[in-house]
């Protein structure tokens, strides 16, 4: 090889050279631009909501009394979903899952005039049922009643009674075992068995049924929100926090605030004293 030849061939892997750590840095700091805007855009938003059913129910045993069959199954078709293309829980792999909408509901903290009766009660049994048609799940829940704050006729809403209330939304387990979930996105979560909850409930399906409207439940003297929630990243300390409603509010506060929203349902206070509306 020529003195020119060699010197021509080092010139040029210098230039190679050059040109890759050019490339390299340019590739690394796109990266590192595009890891930013992710953790500036991730920063901007509330994280994904956690499913609402969180525990999983084993389906249920078909009714072998007639009536109580009869009426199992006119419930369930009371919910069915007749949004096309129509998809069957059944048909799903385990693990599967629908999930209807995407809009978090509209309505104020304390919703006492949108509400048929406001209760404090326990859940003593929640169920899970599939639909008539298996496109939805509702979860059933039958309450001990330990306060009654509004009633607008709903039959058997009295101290000490029970009264059944359900909410769309449920994880269960088929028979054959595998497991399938049905969302209504936007909506909070569900209550819990063995839980002390205050119950906005509501006359839904032409009055035939009850449904919870909202929830909060009460533990050691503090109040979770059902709905309303959002879990938001901070950057500055990496926790997420979790946001809503009366979040962590002291019950005996929150019971007077409900107390007074009772007595006058078009002014709500939220704890710091500022009107919700």
């Amino acid at each position: 090889m020529t003195k020119w030849t060699t010197g021509a061939v080092a010139t040029l892997a210098v230039i190679v050279l050059a040109l890759g750590l050019v490339l390299f840095g340019a590739i690394k700091a796109r990266s590192a631009a595009a890891r930013r805007a992710e953790q500036a855009q991730s920063d901007r938003k509330p994280l994904e909501m956690q499913p609402a059913a969180t525990v999983v129910m084993d389906q249920p045993a078909v009714p072998t009394n007639a009536r109580a069959r009869s009426a199992r199954r006119a419930k369930g078709r009371r919910y069915d979903k007749k949004i096309e293309p129509v998809k069957r829980l059944t048909d799903l792999p385990d693990g599967g899952g629908i999930v209807l909408g995407g809009e978090s509901p509209q309505f104020p903290p304390l919703p006492v005039a949108q509400s048929d009766a406001v209760i404090i009660g326990t859940i003593v049994k929640a169920q899970a049922h599939l639909t008539e048609s298996e496109t939805g799940i509702y979860t059933e829940f039958a309450v001990r009643i330990e306060e009654v704050f509004k009633n607008d006729g709903l039959a058997g809403v009295t101290v000490g009674g029970m009264v059944e209330a359900d909410r769309e939304a449920g994880a269960m387990r088929l028979r054959d075992g595998r497991v399938v979930r049905y969302e209504t996105g936007g909506l909070g979560g569900l209550p819990h068995a063995g839980r002390r909850y205050v119950l906005f409930l509501k006359r839904v399906n032409d009055g035939r049924d009850v449904s919870i409207y909202t929830a909060y439940e009460l533990h050691q003297g503090r109040v979770t929100p059902l709905d309303g929630v959002t879990r938001v990243f901070d950057p500055a300390t990496g926790q997420i926090t979790r946001k809503a409603p009366f979040e962590n509010v002291e019950e005996v506060t929150f019971l007077e605030l409900l107390h007074a929203a009772v007595a006058n349902p078009n002014r709500v206070l939220m704890p710091e004293g500022r009107d919700s509306r």
